[in-house]
C-alpha cells in the first residue's frame, strides 16, 4: 500500500487523480439531467470522493467519518466558488484585461478560485491534519489560496485550446451534455468551463500532494472523529493547539466574509429594487392619455417598410397586423390603437456555405394615433420596461444625422448576440433587430424613410 511513498510518484498519482476529477465533472452534466433541479451544484462532491479513495487506498488515512466530512468540504468548496464569486467580485473590481480573458471575468476567476481554494486546504486541515508549525500552516494556507486564484484563471483562459478537445472527446464517447449531442463545435463557455474543472482541479492535487504529505503517523487525533473513539480524552483542560486555533480563527473570518459579502449582496439588490420601483412609478404618470383616440387605419406594407433586398439580405413579405378594435364590454382601453409592420431579411451572405434561412435582421414599424405614444411606447422595447430594467445597456446615439436608441442587454462579451436600435419618427416607431453583425447601410435606408424625432 505504501508503493507510492515517493513523493514523485505520489505527486504522479494525485494529478492524475485531479485530471479524472475535472473529466468527471465534466461529463456529470449527462447524471444530473436526469435528477431534480438543483442538484447539479452537488457535482463538487467528485474531487472530495477520487481525492478520499486515493487517501484511503495509498495514504492509509481509512476514516470513513474524515472522508464524508472533507467530500461535504468539497461540495461546498464548489459552491460557495461558483456562487459567491460572481457577487463577491463586486467589491473588488478588476480593471484587468488578461489571456483574451474580460475584466469581469477575471474578477470572478480570482475570487472564486481564492474562495474554493480556502475551503478546500481547511477541509484538509480539519479532516486530515498533519503536524506542522503554526508559521508553516500560514505559508501553505498562501500558497494554496493563491494557486487556486491563478489557476482559475489559467484554466478558463485555455477554453478554446484545452477545453476544445475535452469537449471533442466527451463528444466522441457520448458522455457530454445531452443538449449538445447534435452540435459539432463546443460554445465558448462550454469548453472554458471544461478545462476549468480539468486544470483547477488537476492543479490542486499537485498542491495536496506537495503541501500535505500523509503517511503513517504523521496525522493527529481529528476532533471529528467516532465519539466511542474520544472517550478517553478530557474536553475542555487542554487548550487547543495552535494550529486549530488558527483554523478555527480562519473558518470563523470565512464565515464573517460570506456573511458581510451577502448582506452587502441583499442590500445593493434592494436598493436597486427600489429605485426600479419608483422609476416604475414614475413612468406609469407618464402615461399619455388614452381618451378620444382616433383609430389608426393600415397602409400598404410598401409604405412604411422597404421591401426589396438589402445588403444580400432577402426579405419574405411583410405582414401587417391591425390592433384588435375595442370592446365596450371590456372596460376602458389600456392600450392606443396602432398597427404593426414587421418584415425579417434572411440570408447571411458572408458565411461558407450560404445559409438563406438563417434570419440576418427584421424591422418592425408601428403606427400609433399621435406621437406621444410612439415615443413613450419605446420604454416597453424590446422588453416591457426596458427602459427601467436595461437602462445602464441603453444609449442615444448618432446615425447619419439622426439620435437613435442603441440597446445592447443582448450581446455578449465576445460581440456576438442580438443588437436593437430604435427610434420614434412622428406618429410611428422603428425598431431593427440584428441577429449577427450590424450593417450602417439598413439604418441608413430606414432612417431616410423615417427619420428621427428624437
Amino acid at each position: 500500500m505504501l508503493a507510492l511513498a515517493s513523493s514523485g510518484k505520489r505527486i504522479a498519482a494525485l494529478a492524475l487523480v485531479g485530471c479524472l476529477a475535472g473529466l468527471a465533472m465534466c461529463s456529470c452534466a449527462r447524471l444530473f439531467a436526469l435528477l431534480p433541479e438543483g442538484l447539479g451544484d452537488l457535482v463538487g462532491c467528485v474531487f472530495g470522493l477520487l481525492l478520499c479513495a486515493h487517501f484511503w487506498l495509498f495514504d492509509e488515512t481509512r476514516s470513513v467519518w474524515r472522508a464524508l466530512g472533507f467530500v461535504g468540504a468539497s461540495t461546498l468548496a464548489y459552491q460557495a466558488a461558483t456562487r459567491e464569486g460572481m457577487h463577491v467580485s463586486a467589491l473588488w473590481p478588476v480593471k484587468l484585461s488578461l489571456l483574451g480573458l474580460y475584466p469581469y471575468e477575471i474578477n470572478i476567476l480570482l475570487i472564486g478560485g481564492f474562495i474554493g481554494a480556502g475551503i478546500l486546504f481547511l477541509g484538509l486541515c480539519f479532516y486530515f491534519p498533519v503536524r506542522q508549525t503554526a508559521p508553516a500552516l500560514l505559508f501553505k494556507f498562501g500558497i494554496f489560496v493563491v494557486a487556486g486564484s491563478l489557476l482559475g484563471v489559467i484554466g478558463y483562459a485555455l477554453g478554446p485550446y484545452l477545453g476544445a478537445v475535452i469537449w471533442h472527446l466527451l463528444h466522441f464517447l457520448h458522455l457530454g451534455e445531452p443538449s449538445q449531442a447534435r452540435q459539432s463545435q463546443p460554445s465558448d463557455d462550454t469548453s472554458s468551463f471544461y478545462s476549468l474543472y480539468v486544470v483547477w482541479q488537476t492543479g490542486i492535487a499537485i498542491l495536496i500532494a506537495v503541501l500535505f504529505p500523509f503517511r503513517a503517523g504523521t496525522l493527529v487525533a481529528s476532533s471529528f472523529a467516532p465519539p466511542d473513539s474520544l472517550k478517553s480524552h478530557e474536553f475542555g483542560k487542554p487548550p487547543l493547539p495552535l494550529w486549530k486555533r488558527l483554523v478555527a480563527v480562519a473558518v470563523i473570518l470565512l464565515v464573517v466574509f460570506f456573511c458581510v459579502s451577502n448582506v452587502h449582496h441583499w442590500k445593493m439588490v434592494k436598493a436597486q429594487q427600489e429605485a426600479q420601483r419608483k422609476e416604475l412609478l414614475r413612468s406609469i404618470a407618464e402615461t399619455p392619455s388614452l381618451q378620444n383616440l382616433a383609430r389608426v387605419e393600415p397602409r400598404e406594407p410598401g409604405q412604411v417598410l422597404i421591401l426589396q433586398a438589402i445588403s444580400g439580405h432577402d426579405w419574405d413579405g411583410g405582414s401587417v397586423t391591425p390592433s384588435a378594435p375595442l370592446d365596450p364590454r371590456s372596460g376602458p382601453p389600456t392600450l392606443p390603437p396602432s398597427v404593426f409592420y414587421f418584415v425579417t431579411y434572411h440570408g447571411q451572405p458572408d458565411t461558407d456555405p450560404k445559409q438563406p434561412g438563417i434570419p440576418g435582421f427584421d424591422v418592425s414599424v408601428t403606427e400609433y394615433p399621435n406621437s406621444a405614444w410612439a415615443k413613450y411606447s419605446l420604454r416597453n422595447y424590446p422588453v416591457m420596461n426596458a427602459s427601467i430594467t436595461e437602462g445602464n445597456f441603453i444609449q442615444k446615439i448618432s446615425k447619419f444625422g439622426n439620435s437613435i436608441y442603441l440597446n445592447s442587454a443582448s450581446i455578449y462579451p465576445d460581440g456576438k448576440g442580438t443588437t436593437y436600435f430604435y427610434w420614434p419618427s412622428g406618429n410611428f416607431t422603428v425598431a431593427v433587430r440584428f441577429y449577427g453583425p450590424t450593417d450602417d447601410a439598413v439604418l441608413q435606408k430606414y432612417l431616410a424613410l423615417h427619420p428621427s424625432s428624437l
